[in-house]
């Protein structure tokens, strides 16, 4: 398998590059750098895992108040705002 299909399958399933690099045995600066070779979308950030996993052990009414008070400071615009906003509307559908 390339590095390059290794990318897209991290991208999928929302890995960041330590993590995919781990799973399928290849350097994560080598998969870090297919982004700008083949211009391809970043893969996710250990920042960005770590809020997504903060927000997704909220219950639903804490993911709720602090959907709120991003509102309220203006922060509508805002990386988290969206995960919040995403895992709510996830777990509604369910």
């Amino acid at each position: 398998m390339r590095i390059q299909d290794i990318y897209r399958l991290a991208l999928a399933r929302g890995l960041t590059a330590k993590q995919a690099g781990a799973e399928y045995n290849v350097n994560h600066q080598s998969l870090a750098k297919c982004k700008g070779r083949y211009d391809l979308p970043s893969l996710v950030t250990e920042y960005e895992r770590a809020d997504r996993e903060s927000i997704a052990r909220m219950s639903d009414r804490e993911l709720a108040s602090y959907i709120e008070v991003l509102k309220q400071k203006d922060y509508s615009d805002s990386k988290e705002y969206r995960y919040a906003t995403e895992e709510l509307s996830n777990r509604k559908k369910k």
